[in-house]
């Protein structure tokens, strides 16, 4: 596996842990951001490994599509899960009135964790 992509494995195992820790202790805001970021910082690294430097959140997800989603590297739900995940996270941190809860944090958890075991077994 390359260094960029095991080294955002291991920042994203990490996250993705707090995101389980506090889902279990029903902070579903502070878990649906985790959730968000143990997801960008392995496609962030995923990028780095194609010479791509996204500066902003959006940018990540421009490129994420243009050079491993369109060309079919990775598939497309990972696209899909992407926006849904920053989707969530923005109205969990800039949105009060939104209610995130459980069932929006079980799915997003389920998608980091696809998500992660795809990258193990692709880029091993």
């Amino acid at each position: 596996m390359n260094e960029d992509i095991k080294n955002g494995l291991a920042i994203a195992l990490d996250t993705f842990d707090d995101a389980k820790f506090l889902a279990q202790n029903e902070r579903y805001r502070g878990a649906m951001n985790r959730c968000y970021y143990a997801y960008y910082y392995l496609v962030k690294e995923i990028l780095v490994t194609k010479g791509i430097i996204a500066k902003t959140h959006k940018g990540l997800n421009s490129e994420f599509g243009r050079v491993l989603i369109k060309t079919k590297e990775i598939p497309l739900k990972y696209g899909e899960y992407l926006g849904y995940l920053f989707k969530e996270r923005q109205a969990a941190d800039y949105e009060p009135e939104e209610e995130i809860g459980q069932e929006e944090v079980d799915k997003a958890l389920q998608m980091v964790e696809e998500f992660i075991n795809y990258i193990k077994e692709t880029y091993q």
